[in-house]
């Protein structure tokens, strides 16, 4: 179940006030992106697209850089 639309709003603000639309979610198979994509349709937020597989994608190739921040 998701929040409340004022929840969501208030916790979707920084995506809602970003300047480069569309909005590309990811994550690494898509789930979790298209859990936040539907959570920000909720909120009146449309302009987003979703790139389903993409972390998978790019760290199979070993070429590629991947960087983590260490918690």
């Amino acid at each position: 179940m998701y929040q409340s639309v004022p929840e969501l709003r208030s916790i979707l603000q920084p995506l809602l006030t970003h300047k480069a639309l569309p909005l590309v979610l990811y994550c690494g198979g898509g789930i979790s992106a298209a859990v936040v994509a539907v959570a920000l349709t909720l909120v009146g937020h449309f302009d987003t697209t979703l790139y389903d597989g993409s972390l998978q994608e790019w760290s199979a190739n070993p070429e590629l850089p991947l960087v983590t921040n260490p918690a």
